[in-house]
């Protein structure tokens, strides 16, 4: 965790007093994959001018979370490790919601829902960061990733505490009132046979619903991809059995970064 006096903060990232980038607060981590699309803007300047944050609002200290996708595989990869340390800093946090660059024919995760998880998370005041639009933080806290995406999850255990949060609040929202042996997770406009041995997951129904139901699993089963993602929220000794994509790059490297979190979801 890096302490940053006197930042200024904005949709690109975090700047020192003297106006220089902070490392690690851009957009897109130097360290990931740069032609990931929803990574978007790969043009980030390493300074800023004063004289474009004269008008800057104050904030005397934040956790700095940066950019939180509403893609929903995106959202969980990205979105949640830039939010974890939120969950015990009890300090506000100043970063933004967005829709980023969505392909066609995908839809966004309703604000709504991306507002209960960061409600869930902390209490703490949420300073959204505008387009175009400056604050200057008198103590500014930047954590390290403890994701890569595409690529590894150095830290999954920093991610516990805030998913016990989430499923906290998601079990306040719902509870299945049967047992779930083995959950299918279904993709959006996915055909499946009926299977009487299989409970269905309902990838269109509110997100508390959907981490409560997969927090309660013995086993889950799917094609990996975003709706797959979600097994970050399982309980340790929950038993996964992925139907691969063959993109191994992107959709099956990353359903290992979320089963290797779920280790350390123990006693949720």
């Amino acid at each position: 965790m890096e302490k940053i006096k006197s930042a200024y903060v904005n949709q690109i990232g975090a700047y020192t007093r003297v106006c220089g980038l902070v490392e690690g607060t851009q957009r897109i981590p130097t360290n990931h994959r740069m032609e990931y699309w929803q990574q978007a803007n790969t043009e980030i300047p390493l300074a800023i001018k004063t004289s474009n944050v004269k008008d800057a609002s104050y904030i005397y200290e934040a956790l700095y979370v940066g950019r939180i996708p509403t893609h929903f595989g995106h959202f969980l990869l990205e979105g949640l490790p830039r939010l974890c340390e939120a969950a015990s800093m009890g300090i506000p946090i100043v970063g933004y919601i967005t829709d980023g660059f969505l392909p066609e024919g995908i839809k966004p995760t309703p604000r709504k829902e991306i507002n209960w998880v960061i409600k869930s998370i902390t209490d703490q005041k949420f300073y959204q960061i505008k387009k175009d639009k400056n604050f200057f933080v008198e103590n500014l806290y930047v954590p390290r990733l403890p994701i890569v995406i595409s690529q590894s999850c150095s830290e999954p255990r920093r991610m516990t505490p805030m998913i016990h949060k989430i499923v906290k609040a998601a079990r306040k929202e719902y509870i299945p009132d049967f047992s779930i042996e083995n959950l299918y997770l279904k993709r959006t406009g996915e055909i499946i046979e009926p299977d009487n041995s299989l409970t269905i997951s309902d990838p269109i129904s509110i997100l508390a619903k959907q981490i409560s139901t997969v927090s309660f699993a013995k086993k889950i089963s799917g094609k990996t991809g975003s709706n797959t993602h979600i097994s970050m929220f399982a309980q340790a000794d929950c038993f996964t059995d992925w139907q691969q994509r063959g993109d191994f790059l992107q959709s099956d490297r990353n359903q290992l970064i979320c089963d290797l979190i779920k280790t350390y979801n123990k006693k949720l």
